[in-house]
């Protein structure tokens, strides 16, 4: 029989009107291109509920939260609904105690001992706010829109006080037009996040944050999960593009540490769990220093790096390979008109060290080799 008690308590009312305000946003589409678009924000306080989990379990049955979402909803809530196994777990205290949960993500991979310990991995999760959406479009097609975020990632006071934004989508985003997201914080000190459960595609529009860190991220797990074609992407600090499945850049152009007068130089992540696929990336215009690439097979083609360039490669075998992207070895990294600082690179640039170590010979001004091809 229903407890009619319950009506009376305003931790269960609110708790089920946070709920299904949050099942509204990440079932309703949403279009961004200006601040007032940056609606329904979600913070740790409202989805801190038994209900809130039960919906996600419910969200993820019937498809809502990408192709993935089930294994990580099992991996972080527990397979069942009964008391210890999900149904009343509180959301953890830092960004650093979900480590745990990467490989569930991943198939397979995840940090080591020594990178997961790092403190740029520990950030509070009472200061992630999420705009939620379910397909969420990104600009204008008729001009090029502007969105501050500046409320959102203020400069943080101490490392404790370290902000995350993240704009995020439970199926796809989309980009219609080129788009500006300005942040008169640009201390390297928060995030911008954009990220989609499936799939996240930018062709032919440019992205550009004037704050510091940015991210994108898909969470599909098929071929076309990423694409990030004919398009600009600036970063005032570090930028990093992560799938599940394939990232497919062509026709790009990455700068980063362009976020102020004192910004120093800074770095590209590129991972994927299947394949970068690369026809076409230029870094021009950028304060470049480390590059990191890392997927099952890497196979780049008509990219160049620039002389500053601190370059990681890492591929499940770690071999190497030349003039293979119409035909790439699987496991390993695949150049074909790949430059650093104007030399395009050919094997005699690298030494003859084992799969999984081998390194270049061009050196950078401190000695350390300008490229290393390692293994997973």
């Amino acid at each position: 029989m229903f407890d009619n008690s319950l009506v009376q308590d305003d931790s269960f009312n609110t708790a089920l009107v946070n709920a299904a305000q949050l099942a509204d946003t990440l079932l309703t589409d949403k279009v961004i291109k200006s601040s007032t678009d940056l609606t329904n924000p979600v913070s740790k306080a409202g989805i801190s509920s038994a209900y809130t989990y039960e919906l996600a379990r419910i969200l993820v049955a019937y498809g809502a939260i990408g192709s993935n979402g089930s294994a990580l909803a099992d991996a972080v809530l527990g397979s069942g609904y009964a008391e210890g196994e999900g149904g009343i777990l509180t959301i953890m205290g830092s960004t650093a105690d979900y480590m745990q949960f990467l490989s569930d993500l991943t198939g397979s991979r995840t940090f080591s001992d020594e990178d997961s310990t790092s403190s740029v991995f520990d950030v509070s999760t009472d200061n992630i706010t999420l705009i939620p959406g379910s397909t969420i479009t990104i600009g204008d097609s008729s001009e090029v829109s502007s969105v501050d975020v500046s409320n959102y990632l203020p400069e943080a006071h101490s490392n404790e006080d370290r902000k995350i934004l993240v704009i995020g989508a439970a199926k796809d985003i989309g980009f219609a037009g080129d788009t500006t997201f300005t942040n008169s914080n640009d201390v390297e000190d928060h995030a911008l996040v954009i990220g989609s459960a499936d799939d996240l595609i930018m062709d032919g529009k440019s992205l550009s944050y004037t704050g510091s860190n940015l991210a994108l991220g898909a969470g599909g797990t098929d071929s076309d999960s990423m694409y990030l074609v004919n398009t600009t992407i600036t970063a005032g600090g570090n930028l990093a593009a992560g799938t599940l499945g394939t990232l497919n850049i062509s026709n790009a152009n990455f700068m980063v540490g362009n976020g102020g007068s004192n910004s120093d130089p800074d770095n590209v992540y590129l991972y994927a769990s299947d394949l970068i696929q690369v026809n076409g990336l230029n870094f021009s215009g950028s304060r470049l220093d480390d590059v990191y690439m890392e997927a099952i097979t890497i196979n780049l083609n008509n990219v160049a790096f620039p002389s500053t360039a601190d370059v990681m490669l890492r591929s499940r075998d770690g071999t190497l390979h030349f003039d293979t992207y119409a035909n790439k070895v699987v496991g390993g990294v695949n150049l074909t008109n790949v430059s650093h600082g104007g030399t395009t690179l050919a094997r005699d640039h690298f030494d003859n060290g084992p799969a999984g170590h081998i390194d270049s010979t061009i050196v950078l001004p401190n000695g350390t080799p300008a490229v290393k091809i390692r293994g997973q």
